[in-house]
C-alpha cells in the first residue's frame, strides 16, 4: 500500500492526481525493453485499446 499512497502523492504534486476508477498496473506485462530520446513507443492490450507515443529527442528523465 506504500507504493500506492507514493503514486498517489507524487502525481498529485505534478498536477495529475488519481481519479476514481483508475486502475493502477503493479507489474508489467513484457518484459523492460531499453528505451532512448527519440524513439516511438507503441503498446496494445487486447480489449483495452492502443497508444503512441514519441520521445522527443531533448527528453530526460524526471527529477
Amino acid at each position: 500500500m506504500n507504493s500506492v499512497l507514493w503514486l498517489a502523492d507524487t502525481m498529485s504534486q505534478r498536477g495529475t492526481p488519481l481519479q476514481a476508477g483508475e486502475t493502477i498496473m503493479t507489474g508489467s506485462l513484457c518484459p523492460m525493453q531499453p528505451i532512448a530520446p527519440g524513439d516511438e513507443l507503441v503498446a496494445e492490450i487486447e480489449g483495452l485499446g492502443r497508444i503512441e507515443t514519441l520521445l522527443p529527442a531533448t527528453c530526460r528523465p524526471p527529477d
